[in-house]
């Protein structure tokens, strides 16, 4: 399925759903109002409830795709288990052919080992306003593909020289 989020070609990945609030950037999750509408998986429980979906391991993801990984959970969420993420990042080593995206407002739950083993990766933090610019500086000297998500941006941010230069990939929204 063709994904309607422009710098990625799939979403349909999440063997993880559910997140809970971290900060105000929240307040515009695409993902909470997607759940509101209360179909398919999410007609029975809130978005506040995390689950791992472990009959999403073997989704076929077909040619060769930049998928998003993670677009109904954040994979830093201090609830996702470390066997949940173990699992996932199999799923991507066993894929060498795709790229996989994976975004996080929580980066200091995350430990680089299990990312810097993969090509395949972009790890991206969401940044929405200046209070939020040290998720970046979290992954910055990461030997990973990295993302910044400035979606929401609810305000001016400056990124310091130093992080800017860490910077692979820039999404930048409203």
């Amino acid at each position: 399925m063709k994904s309607k989020i422009g710098w990625c070609d799939k979403t349909e990945l999440n063997i993880i759903t559910g997140c809970t609030s971290v900060s105000p950037g929240c307040d515009n999750c695409y993902a909470r109002r997607f759940t509101e509408r209360k179909m398919g998986e999410w007609r029975d429980r809130g978005f506040e409830t995390i689950l791992f979906h472990p009959d999403r391991l073997n989704h076929r993801l077909g040619r060769p795709c930049v998928v998003f990984a993670n677009s109904m959970y954040d994979v830093g969420h201090p609830l996702v288990k470390p066997e949940w993420l173990k699992a996932i990042l199999e799923v991507v080593y066993a894929h060498p052919h795709h790229q996989f995206a994976f975004l996080t407002k929580r980066p200091e739950n995350l430990h680089r080992d299990d990312w810097e083993c993969l090509p395949n990766v972009t790890l991206g933090v969401s940044v929405e306003t200046q209070e939020y610019v040290h998720r970046l500086a979290t992954i910055a000297t990461w030997d990973v593909r990295k993302a910044v998500s400035f979606e929401p941006l609810l305000g001016p941010v400056r990124v310091p020289d130093r992080l800017l230069t860490s910077i692979d990939w820039f999404i930048i929204g409203v």
